[in-house]
């Protein structure tokens, strides 16, 4: 824009806010000759009731407006007290997720056990427990399962299904003679283990590798699941057509073995 568009343009600007001054100040000269001529018109004059109940509208709208204004203050003190119990949250996870010892005072498996079934489930609970060793190196040939390291299958079973999830994990094994091992790792959280124990030959409670679990033996098959309350799982081997100490042993190879 040259120089003299810049004037002209300015000039506009001035001539039309002169323009409407003086345009306003005629519409309030008639404004207030009208509003005088009402004021001495005895028909025009507001009666006290209608006065009253606009006064009443007009208290009610500000007390409205008020309580909006509180409730965008109480909702502005609410988001500062919810962004710090997330940052808290947060903060107290990570500590459980680092340290072993935060873990084991925060976190107990409970077992119910009936004639029909039976539950596992870790609750929040001030307990101890041994430290399991997780430092272990892994080499090439043993298989892993969400960190951790399965037990060695004989040559004779193979793979025949095998599922890596967020919260859960799974691999089945299977031989001619249709003989089955199942090993599962679950999260725990928020989560309860339901297991059926009605009729079952034997109903035992076991430890692996310190943590607390249970033995379940019903027709020709073995149940084993425990819980791991340092890597907050549940870990389940179940077995047809094995017999108890075999199974045993599997459930005790498994291990977790902290990531480098």
């Amino acid at each position: 824009m040259t120089r003299h568009e810049k004037l002209l343009e300015n000039y506009e600007d001035a001539l039309f806010a002169l323009l409407m001054d003086e345009v306003a100040e005629q519409e309030g000269k008639r404004f207030l000759e009208e509003n005088e001529r009402l004021r001495q018109n005895p028909e025009a004059i507001i009666p006290d009731e209608a006065n009253r109940r606009c006064l009443k509208t007009i208290k009610r709208t500000f007390a409205k407006k008020q309580r909006r204004e509180a409730g965008r203050s109480a909702y502005g003190i609410f988001t500062h007290i919810a962004v710090f119990f997330l940052a808290m949250v947060i903060l107290v996870g990570t500590a459980y997720a680092a340290f072993p010892e935060v873990r084991i005072k925060t976190l107990n498996l409970m077992i119910e056990v009936s004639d029909v079934a039976s539950s596992l489930s870790l609750v929040q609970e001030d307990s101890h427990s041994s430290d399991s060793n997780n430092e272990t190196g892994i080499t090439r040939d043993e298989k892993m399962l969400s960190g951790y390291r399965l037990p060695k299958i004989p040559s004779e079973f193979v793979i025949i299904d095998e599922v890596c999830l967020t919260l859960s994990s799974w691999i089945e094994y299977r031989n001619d003679l249709g003989n089955t091992i199942w090993i599962s790792i679950d999260a725990a959280t928020g989560m309860t283990v339901n297991r059926d124990t009605e009729d079952a030959q034997d109903v035992e409670n076991i430890q692996i590798h310190g943590y607390d679990g249970l033995l379940i033996i019903k027709g020709d098959g073995i149940d084993i699941t425990w819980g791991d309350i340092d890597q907050n799982n549940f870990i389940t081997v179940h077995c047809t057509g094995i017999n108890r100490a075999t199974a045993l042993s599997y459930a005790e190879s498994i291990e977790f073995v902290a990531t480098p």
